[in-house]
């Protein structure tokens, strides 16, 4: 188990098997760079976890895209939070057992801050997803994606 230095964001590190869960909870893309401690050795990690800067450069990245997108869809948008953000990379692939050394999954939650409707937040997730570099390498490296998309309802203050 890692544990964050961090007081911005939660993260967590769990294991099956040889299969690792890297989590980014209750955050934005803040502070994600995190310095770690090994559980199983005991010894701390003074370098940022490369494996999470990618998950926090995905959030990022996509606020930053949703952020455009709003803007040129003319949208009441007032932000995007990430509750969840986690990827699954199977261990063997350090130690060149066969298995692709890339996340298998990420799985991504994010809360769209709008009064927009629910068709408006799908076209702004559909812009963003198409757009975002980070979202697209990682995409196009064969790692499968899946992001839910959930209105977080706020009055318009028009």
């Amino acid at each position: 188990m890692f544990k964050s230095t961090l007081p911005l964001l939660r993260r967590s590190f769990s294991t099956t098997g040889n299969v690792h869960t890297y989590r980014v909870i209750n955050g934005r893309p803040e502070g994600v760079f995190f310095k770690w401690v090994s559980e199983k050795s005991g010894r701390e990690h003074n370098v940022d976890s490369p494996l999470e800067a990618l998950l926090g450069a995905l959030a990022a990245c996509e606020e930053i895209t949703a952020n455009f997108w709003a803007k040129k869809m003319g949208i009441d948008f007032r932000g995007l939070q990430f509750p969840r953000i986690e990827a699954d990379l199977d261990t063997k692939s350090f130690v060149g057992d066969g298995v692709p050394a890339k996340f298998s999954e990420v799985r991504i939650e994010v809360h769209v801050k709008t009064s927009e409707g629910d068709e408006v937040v799908e076209e702004l997730k559909k812009n963003v997803q198409e757009h975002c570099p980070v979202f697209n390498m990682i995409k196009q490296s064969g790692v499968e994606i899946k992001s839910n998309w959930k209105k977080e309802e706020i009055e318009n203050c028009s």
